[in-house]
């Protein structure tokens, strides 16, 4: 079986035949392909399977190249998919790689969203809160809204401005 046939229906986990998804699949051809690439015009002829030394080679290239950290790290999860595929079905011993990029895209933020739930559930305190009406429950025009809302928030100023007490100098 090829290297992408490979991924695609067994490589993600080989012990329980699960595959990568197709885009994964095509852009880990992509990506050795440009490998590939690199290794013929370094040899002048391409080997297969490549060996260790030549991903490592590889990686020492793109380590001092002007690539984004986030390519050279598209690039080393290529060559890790590959070199996995030689491990299980060749026996080869699974590359090692001197450099560790991140392929991961630069976007460390937390994703910590709320669910639809979440935020119908805090809309809704939001607007029992105040007892401004909810948008859906208006009579009359929608339009009248920021009226509503301007007007509960004006009589709410001047019940705080009566409860306190006048400051005399």
């Amino acid at each position: 079986m090829d290297v992408l046939s490979w991924l695609l229906k067994i490589g993600k986990n080989p012990d329980k035949a699960e595959g990568y998804s197709p885009y994964t699949v095509y852009s880990t051809a992509y990506r050795t392909a440009a490998f590939d690439c690199w290794l013929w015009d370094q040899r002048g002829a391409y080997k297969h399977p490549p060996d260790d030394e030549d991903a490592a080679a590889y990686m020492d290239y793109l380590a001092v190249s002007d690539t984004s950290q986030t390519a050279k790290g598209k690039a080393q999860e290529g060559l890790e998919h590959f070199s996995k595929r030689l491990y299980h079905e060749r026996g080869f011993d699974e590359w090692a790689f001197e450099y560790s990029f991140d392929g991961s895209g630069g976007n460390h933020q937390p994703q910590d969203f709320l669910t639809r739930e979440e935020r119908r559930a805090i809309r809704q305190a939001a607007l029992n809160k105040g007892a401004i009406p909810a948008y859906d429950t208006l009579p009359g025009p929608r339009q009248r809204l920021p009226v509503c809302v301007a007007r509960r928030h004006r009589s709410r100023m001047q019940a705080s401005r009566k409860r306190r007490p006048e400051h005399s100098a």
